[in-house]
């Protein structure tokens, strides 16, 4: 315990701000999938004070991990340990998660542009960072691509498609939008801790794998649940059969703004589209 200790408690975070706020967001976690979601089916959140300390949080640890010292790349032969960018990107995706908070707050009938472009400013910063900060060829999730372990191939896959499953529930109207922007948190940041730990020496690959794996099972599984409760199974179906496209034409090389610029339209088609919503999602939007 005392090795631990003297691992996550450095002179880099003299006040223990980081710590102190990554207890919270834990708790934050825990409350609101093991305890909320299953009395509630839903994550809580209604735009209370609690919920605004709640996004504050974990933003600022997010923001608040800029102090600590990090390699300035990848580490080829250890790439589950945090780095610069990798770090800029899960600063700027908690930024995203809180604009997506923010818009639903106080805007939540916005149209498929507004939700767009208030969306999309995180990716912009992030293609920045990514140009100042990156290696050629590498992205933060994929590395280079270049394996040839088949678990590893899938694993990578699997990442990414989580990537294009948050994003689409970020531009997809929703009467839990604030809920969707808190949703993916956990994924960006239980990522990022494991991160920490494996560069500290306190957790493997393996452990990371597992956890970060939880977290988007977790994270996904409300997603799709939580459409498909609203919308009907149609729409929830609909929505998963739409991402899947779009991952596969991004991979093909197609501007992922053009792709998720079509993806919000269609989806606001989609929506104007049906015939009724469902009794769940009327009683939702009303209050």
């Amino acid at each position: 315990m005392a090795f631990v200790f003297s691992k996550l408690v450095t002179k880099e975070d003299p006040l223990m701000l980081h710590k102190v706020f990554g207890v919270f967001s834990l708790l934050s976690f825990i409350y609101r999938y093991f305890i909320i979601l299953p009395k509630t089916g839903s994550l809580g959140f209604t735009g209370s004070r609690f919920d605004h300390a709640t996004m504050a949080a974990h933003m600022i640890l997010s923001a608040s991990s800029i102090i600590f010292r990090v390699p300035s790349f990848r580490q080829a032969r250890r790439p589950t340990m945090i780095w610069h960018e990798y770090r800029l990107h899960a600063i700027l995706f908690t930024g995203r998660c809180c604009l997506v908070y923010l818009l639903a707050l106080h805007a939540p009938h916005a149209g498929a542009g507004v939700r767009f472009c208030t969306t999309m400013i995180a990716h912009v910063f992030v293609d920045y960072v990514t140009s100042k900060h990156g290696s050629e060829g590498e992205t933060t999730i994929r590395g280079k691509g270049n394996t040839k372990n088949d678990f590893i191939t899938r694993m990578r896959r699997g990442y990414s498609f989580y990537q294009f499953l948050a994003l689409g529930s970020h531009l997809t109207a929703s009467p839990r939008a604030m809920d969707m922007g808190y949703n993916t948190i956990i994924a960006i940041q239980s990522s990022a801790f494991m991160m920490t730990l494996n560069r500290k020496g306190l957790a493997t690959w393996q452990t990371h794998f597992k956890v970060y794996t939880l977290a988007l099972l977790l994270s996904a599984g409300y997603i799709v649940g939580a459409f498909a409760y609203d919308y009907g199974i149609g729409f929830g179906a609909l929505f998963v059969a739409a991402i899947l496209g779009s991952f596969q034409i991004r991979r093909l090389g197609v501007s992922k703004y053009l792709i998720w610029a079509s993806f919000a339209g269609a989806m606001a088609c989609a929506l104007n589209g049906m015939d009724a919503l469902s009794p769940h999602a009327l009683i939702a939007i009303r209050r």
